[in-house]
């Protein structure tokens, strides 16, 4: 299977790399991942939309901990009572640079008592302190998490990270170490 990198090359496009490549949006459902990025060349800007299936090239760990360590956030812009934290799951962000200034715009859902769930999302906070729609402390922190993920995004649409299913790699050699002896654990 090509990985995007390669097809990127292939079209005649520059090798993606952290200092061209801008994760733009990560939105991750129980059964797909989107993930929009942009790439700069030669004052050039192509934008490009992906989408897996989770069972395809299932997220790392580390990704999906970087998307729910969002959670707080969320839960913390919209003041939702201290012991509603388990209500409020983020299921993506939308970055957006204008002057060089970032802002995130965090994505989610919110439980309900009935057992439904609506969907929430903030304003863009921007990374700056200064002049937020909303008196969240920890501004400084978003910022933090919002790269990391953008860093996990990168790793799984670049580097090829994500989540091992198998025991064997691609040409049939064990990945973990098997003992001679199962009975002796």
């Amino acid at each position: 299977m090509d990985t995007i990198k390669n097809k990127l090359i292939k079209n005649k496009y520059m090798e993606p790399t952290r200092e061209n490549t801008e994760i733009i949006s990560v939105n991750i459902t129980p059964n797909k991942i989107f993930i929009q990025y942009a790439i700069y060349v030669n004052e050039i800007l192509t934008n490009h939309k992906v989408e897996y299936l989770s069972k395809q090239k299932p997220i790392h760990a580390d990704f999906r901990k970087s998307i729910e360590a969002m959670d707080t956030h969320l839960h913390g812009v919209f003041m939702f009572p201290t012991e509603a934290i388990d209500r409020v799951s983020v299921s993506g962000i939308e970055i957006q640079s204008k002057n060089h200034n970032d802002s995130v715009k965090i994505i989610g859902k919110y439980a309900l008592a009935s057992g439904n769930s609506t969907n929430i999302k903030t304003d863009f906070i921007r990374f700056e302190p200064d002049d937020q729609p909303y008196t969240y402390e920890e501004v400084e922190n978003i910022e933090i998490d919002t790269n990391t993920i953008r860093e996990e995004a990168y790793r799984y649409l670049f580097e090829d990270k994500q989540a091992q299913l198998s025991l064997f790699d691609k040409q049939g050699d064990a990945v973990v170490d098997v003992p001679d002896n199962p009975n002796n654990f």
